[in-house]
């Protein structure tokens, strides 16, 4: 059987800079592993960048790619890891189902997982977990962040300060706007920290 192989790389724009999970860094490596190492024909290569792993549906990407394997154009889909397709459990085991029920094999390069074996499919699932996992743990970090920079007084916006406030140049320091701040009652609260 001819082996029409989707390549689908995802990255957000905070892993990129956290982990360099770039997308041009796991096209040349799924290329090179499909190409070289497999003798894979590729397809396409489905690529959404800067969007979360967390859902499936806002992903246009991975949309077109869904609709191609089930117009059966797609019968391989290659990732650089598991939670480069999704960072949910629920989605994973959904995605999975899907790709068996048009007889299109799963194939991660970072976790060198085959939907192929039962084997495979069983470490599809555990590995899904600790994905999920890994996104609750980065979205309580991102919160607890931007809890303590208000607390400590600074503005978490990184462009136009709220309204009611001015924000020095240079300064993340947020200071009261006298004149639209009675004219918006938009009066800061003691958490807020700010100097009037």
């Amino acid at each position: 059987m001819n082996i029409n192989t989707a390549i689908y790389v995802r990255v957000s724009t905070e892993e990129q800079a956290l982990n360099g999970f770039s997308i041009r860094a796991q096209k040349e490596k799924l290329m090179y592993y499909a190409t070289k190492i497999k003798d894979w024909n590729v397809y396409k290569v489905y690529s959404d960048e800067g969007i979360s792993g967390k859902d499936i549906n806002n992903r246009p990407s991975l949309q077109d790619m869904l609709t191609d394997i089930k117009n059966k154009k797609v019968n391989n889909v290659l990732v650089f890891k598991i939670d480069r397709l999704t960072r949910s459990t629920k989605d994973l085991i959904d995605l999975i189902e899907l790709f068996n029920n048009y007889d299109c094999d799963f194939n991660s390069l970072n976790e060198s997982i085959d939907t192929s074996s039962a084997t495979g499919r069983m470490f599809i699932k555990i590995i899904g977990i600790f994905a999920e996992f890994e996104r609750e743990n980065i979205v309580e970090r991102v919160k607890l962040g931007f809890e303590r920079k208000v607390r400590e007084g600074n503005s978490i916006c990184s462009c136009t300060p709220p309204l009611g406030y001015n924000r020095p140049k240079g300064s993340n320091k947020l200071t009261i706007n006298k004149k639209e701040a009675i004219l918006y009652s938009c009066l800061p609260t003691d958490a807020c920290k700010l100097n009037p």
